[in-house]
């Protein structure tokens, strides 16, 4: 009797325990993804990875309604082949991978103590939010997901601006 209970929960609690290991990152792999995602991703992605109008958002709502039902071998397959840009596959495999450990940290997803593999077949979504990813709902959102807010900051004033106070500078119109 014993064994009938005991045999499906030690089951399931090792395919969890399988998930957990195959999505994990390190923090330090994480920290590696940072210092590479600012150099070679945040001017087009901005480095709080909430996109700009040269790069899509990496982090939240609209990035999980588009990302969230899909691998993170797909997405690190996509950064491989078309970023940065102007230079694909450009970067060491290792440092795709870490700019990966990132974007799923920034996510929320938990760090752990294997490394992040480049071809891990977890949907992006079960690896952020774990058993509270809703599938449908993010198909739902991805279908009403709106364009991205920027913020502006109007304290920063124009090129034009700028460049009248410079010294030597005349704006001429050809």
């Amino acid at each position: 009797m014993l064994n009938r209970i005991f045999t499906p929960l030690f089951l399931l609690l090792m395919s969890a325990h399988v998930y957990a290991l195959e999505a994990s990152y390190t923090e330090q792999q994480a920290a590696i993804g940072k210092q590479h995602y600012d150099k070679h991703c945040g001017a087009c992605h901005h480095l709080a990875l909430r996109g700009t109008g040269h790069g899509s958002e990496l982090a939240g709502p609209n990035f999980l309604a588009k990302w969230g039902n899909q691998t993170i071998a797909a997405l690190e397959t996509l950064s491989r082949e078309q970023m940065p840009a102007g230079a694909p596959n450009s970067l060491k495999p290792a440092v795709y991978t870490a700019i990966t450990a990132h974007i799923l940290r920034v996510n929320g997803a938990a760090a752990g103590s294997a490394v992040l593999a480049a071809n891990s077949e977890l949907i992006i979504g079960v690896a952020v939010r774990g058993d509270a990813w809703d599938a449908e709902s993010a198909q739902d959102a991805a279908k009403n997901a709106g364009p991205v807010k920027f913020q502006s900051w109007s304290e920063a004033g124009t090129i034009a601006a700028a460049a009248k106070k410079s010294r030597g500078f005349v704006n001429r119109t050809i």
